[in-house]
């Protein structure tokens, strides 16, 4: 059996649930993009601001732990992590945001917004609008507001250049699952090269997001009835 024979065998194993459970924090929350626009901020913050070695450290094995917590361990991590903000609120807003990607993985949505509204505060402020709408749609994800999340997502597109819009096309194809949005997300990979990326590095075994998508393309119009010829 040739390469292409093996693969097309797999695409009957292949569902959009196999993609979502491996690649939900790029697919829904953009969780990359997230840490992109935390990078980004640093540009934005004075040596003032970055606070002890001490405290980051401290903040860096809280985190570690919190990504790796058990439900019933979430809360007395949040308050050690709490504390360390305490003792230097320039901190909050360099690891508020990890925080609440680690809390927003977790699907612990009711305690996302003390860590998630400074770095949105300070996203806006900076004049970073566009991460900011990216992490609001992102967060409405996180509350489980899908339908709202996609209709946001669709008017964000048009605004949106590079990576935001390759993730926003993908978030975009997952949620709405229709033809057009499959289409729109394959063809954009001519002319973004951030979508061409992910169309290729992701995948389920042999199978890429690229072969996947055409493969879901054509099950999408079989499943479509075609209208009567008058």
């Amino acid at each position: 059996m040739g390469k292409s024979t093996k693969i097309e065998a797999n695409m009957e194993f292949i569902s959009l649930q196999s993609f979502l459970q491996r690649y939900k924090t790029q697919i829904l929350y953009g969780a990359a993009l997230l840490v992109i626009a935390l990078v980004a901020l640093t540009q934005y913050v004075k040596s003032s601001e970055t606070g002890s070695v001490q405290t980051k450290n401290q903040l860096q094995r809280a985190l570690t732990q919190l990504q790796m917590a058990k439900k019933e361990e979430v809360e007395p991590l949040l308050l050690q992590i709490n504390a360390l903000f305490q003792s230097d609120p320039s901190l909050k807003v360099l690891f508020g945001g990890q925080v609440a990607e680690a809390l927003l993985l977790k699907g612990e949505t009711t305690l996302l917004q003390p860590y998630s509204a400074p770095l949105q505060k300070r996203l806006e402020k900076e004049g970073l609008r566009d991460f900011y709408a990216f992490n609001q749609t992102s967060l409405l994800l996180g509350e489980g507001k899908t339908a709202e999340a996609l209709q946001i997502a669709k008017e964000q597109k048009s605004s949106f250049t590079n990576e935001l819009l390759a993730y926003t096309l993908l978030r975009i194809a997952f949620l709405e699952n229709s033809v057009a949005s499959w289409q729109e997300f394959v063809a954009s990979g001519d002319t973004n090269p951030s979508v061409k990326q992910l169309l290729t590095s992701m995948k389920v075994g042999p199978v890429t997001l690229e072969q996947f998508s055409h493969h879901r393309i054509q099950e999408l119009q079989l499943e479509t009835p075609s209208l009567p010829r008058s």
